[in-house]
C-alpha cells in the first residue's frame, strides 16, 4: 500500500517513507491535533528523526513542486498560480501526512477486520471459496476474474459497513458555499437543526451504518443485504453505505483500497483457511483498532 500511495502523492517511491510512516503509526492516533508541525509531544520525541525525515521531504515538496510530478506537487503549482495562495507548507505536511497514514493504518485495519469477519463467518468463508475456486481460483489475479465474483464485492461491502476504518469524520459549515445567505438545516426524525457558520460537525459513521432504525440485525455480518434480492428482503438503505463518506469531500482512495481487499481475498482464500474464537473489542479512534489485545486466529492451509 505504501508504494501506491508515495508514487499517488509524489509522482514516485521516497527512500524512507515506509519506515518511518510504520515508526510513527502506533503513536500517530495520539498525536493529531492542531499543533504546530515539529511540536514536541511525547511520541514526536520518540520519533523525532521519523518526523524530521516526513518534515524534510514536505519542505522539498514546497519548494521544488516540478521535482514531484504528484498529487502534492500538482497541489503547490496549482497554488503559485493564485495571487492569493490557497496552500502553504503546512497544508502540504498534513495533506502528505493524512494519506500517508490513510494509505497504511486504514487498509491494514481494514484487511485484520475481513479476516476477523470471514474467520467468525466460516459459512460465509466457503461460500467465498467457492465462488473463487470456480472463477480462476486465485491463480492469477485480474480485473476480469474480480469483476465476476458478485459474492466477494458482497463480502467487501460487508466488511466495510460492519468495520469502517475510519469510524468518524468531521465536517465544518462554509460561509464560501453557494447560497452563504441560506443556513445549513439537518431534518432530525422529531426536530429541526440549524448549523451556524464555521461550526464543526462530526459524523459517526459506525453508529450510522449500525443503527437498529436504519439496518436489520445491524451487528450480523449478512454479505447477502447488498444484494439486489437482498435490499428487499433486508430492507438495506439506498444511501446507509458510505464508510468512504459521499460527495466530493468522498475519499480518494476507495477504488484502489476495495481493489487491493478484494485481491488479497482472491489470492488468500483459495490457499488458506481462517478461524478464530476471539471475540474482539474495537475502539472507535482516528481509526478502527482492537481495544484490549492482537486479533489472533488459526490459520491453516487449504489441501
Amino acid at each position: 500500500p505504501s508504494n501506491i500511495i508515495q508514487c499517488l502523492l509524489f509522482g514516485h517511491i521516497i527512500p524512507g517513507v515506509k519506515k518511518a510512516m510504520l515508526d510513527l503509526i502506533p503513536y500517530i492516533h495520539k498525536d493529531i491535533s492542531a499543533l504546530p508541525r515539529l511540536w514536541p509531544t511525547t511520541s514526536r520525541i520518540k520519533n523525532k528523526p521519523s518526523y524530521q525525515h516526513l518534515d524534510h521531504i514536505a519542505r522539498e515538496v514546497w519548494e521544488n513542486p516540478k521535482n514531484h510530478p504528484g498529487i502534492l506537487g500538482e497541489m503547490v503549482t496549482t497554488s503559485d498560480e493564485h495571487e492569493n495562495s490557497i496552500f502553504s507548507e503546512d497544508h502540504i505536511f498534513s495533506s502528505m501526512m493524512l494519506f500517508l497514514l490513510a494509505g497504511e493504518d486504514t487498509l491494514m485495519s481494514a484487511l485484520t477486520c475481513m479476516l476477523y469477519a470471514l474467520a467468525k463467518n466460516p459459512e460465509c468463508q466457503e461460500k467465498l471459496f467457492e465462488e473463487i475456486q470456480s472463477n480462476g481460483g486465485g491463480e492469477e489475479i485480474s480485473l476480469e476474474y474480480l469483476d465476476a465474483l458478485p459474492y466477494l464485492d458482497l463480502v467487501v461491502k460487508e466488511v466495510t459497513r460492519m468495520y469502517p476504518s475510519i469510524p468518524a469524520q468531521v465536517r465544518e459549515v462554509n460561509p464560501k458555499r453557494e447560497n452563504p445567505e441560506n443556513p445549513v438545516i439537518i431534518e432530525g426524525a422529531k426536530h429541526q437543526y440549524i448549523i451556524p457558520e464555521g461550526r464543526q460537525l462530526i459524523l459517526n459513521i459506525h453508529e450510522i451504518m449500525h443503527h437498529p432504525d436504519t439496518w436489520e440485525c445491524p451487528y450480523d455480518f449478512i454479505p447477502e443485504r447488498h444484494s439486489p434480492e437482498g435490499i428487499k428482503k433486508y430492507k438495506t438503505p439506498k444511501r446507509g453505505w458510505y464508510p468512504f463518506s459521499l460527495g466530493p469531500n468522498r475519499c480518494l482512495g476507495e477504488s484502489p483500497a476495495i481493489l487491493e481487499m478484494k485481491s488479497f481475498l482472491y489470492s488468500a482464500i483459495p490457499r488458506l483457511k481462517f478461524h478464530t474464537e476471539q471475540e474482539v473489542h474495537f475502539d472507535l479512534g482516528v481509526s478502527l483498532r482492537s481495544k484490549d489485545k492482537p486479533v489472533s486466529m488459526d490459520v491453516t492451509k487449504r489441501e
